[in-house]
């Protein structure tokens, strides 16, 4: 784990981060409208983050000092590295989200401290298995899962493509991911 004051003082360590960027305009009012119905409430990822881990001991230890932190409130953490968990709308992606809310006094100051964000906790194995095309693969199939049911011969072939790279992805994941 490396702390942002570290980070401040090492452009070498600072110059490793890709910084993420706010969710486009378009993907969330599509998000609002076809997966969460209007419920603007719902949208949890406009502000979010990726952190990449060395091994699932740094995750939990990330995960015990976000819980202590004073100026954080950890709102949910979902679990996709559970076996149990489905990833059927994820493609299988697999990681630990965490919804927090920074409550400081700054936060407060900028009238922010009610926004919730996203961070995204990836062990590198996983990580390391994103590639490009893997990714606009999920876009496809998410896109598909938003749609409300398939009115078309078109969508409805791309939906089982897109299974069927689904089941050839998940053959090709680690073994514990799986």
């Amino acid at each position: 784990l490396v702390a942002a004051s570290q980070l401040e003082q090492s452009p070498e360590l600072y110059s490793m981060v890709a910084w993420a960027h706010l969710k486009p305009t378009q993907r969330a009012i599509d998000k609002v409208v076809h997966r969460y119905r209007g419920r603007v409430y719902r949208l949890l990822d406009v502000c979010r983050e990726r952190v990449i881990f060395e091994s699932i001991s740094d995750m939990c230890q990330c995960l015990r000092a976000l819980c202590d932190t004073r100026d954080v409130v950890v709102e949910r953490i979902q679990n996709k590295l559970d076996p149990a968990y489905s990833g059927r709308r994820s493609l299988n992606f697999r990681c630990v989200v965490v919804n927090l809310r920074f409550v400081s006094r700054l936060a407060r100051s900028f009238a922010v401290d009610g926004h919730v964000c996203e961070l995204q906790l990836i062990p590198r194995s996983i990580y390391m298995s994103m590639t490009p095309v893997g990714h606009a693969l999920y876009l496809q199939h998410r896109s598909l899962l938003d749609s409300s049911t398939p009115n078309s011969t078109w969508q409805r072939n791309l939906r089982r493509f897109a299974l069927e790279a689904v089941s050839r992805a998940q053959e090709m994941l680690p073994a514990w991911v799986r």
